[in-house]
């Protein structure tokens, strides 16, 4: 177990697993399609769709690439069946945004409290 001070410099995730974690992670790693403009017209549902996932504690993370080609989603799901219904209601994943995107079970070991305060 690594634990530092109240700045809590690295924790092992493992030590701070509450009864609720019973879901794994999913990274969706995705490339958007070329038509840049067809990707903008979908992004307003699209961003509703991970707030809503969001409020359901389906959501991890986020956020698009910062050269606009493509973006990274860390989803909590039961199984990998479950992460691919996350996908395949996805707006972006409905109207074709995704030129091709892989999904990939995820077991973090260690975050950094500095970088990424725990609630």
């Amino acid at each position: 177990m690594i634990h530092r001070d109240n700045r809590g410099i690295l924790r092992y995730l493992s030590d701070f697993a509450s009864p609720r974690e019973v879901c794994m992670k999913f990274i969706n790693m995705c490339h958007y399609i070329d038509d840049l403009d067809h990707v903008a017209e979908l992004r307003p549902s699209h961003r509703m769709y991970m707030a809503q996932l969001n409020s359901e504690g389906k959501l991890w993370a986020a956020g698009p690439f910062e050269n606009g080609t493509g973006a990274l989603f860390i989803y909590e799901a039961a199984d990998q069946h479950a992460a691919e219904e996350i996908v395949h209601a996805d707006p972006y994943f409905m109207g074709g945004a995704f030129a091709r995107f892989e999904l990939v079970a995820w077991s973090p070991a260690l975050y950094n409290t500095v970088l990424q305060p725990s609630n």
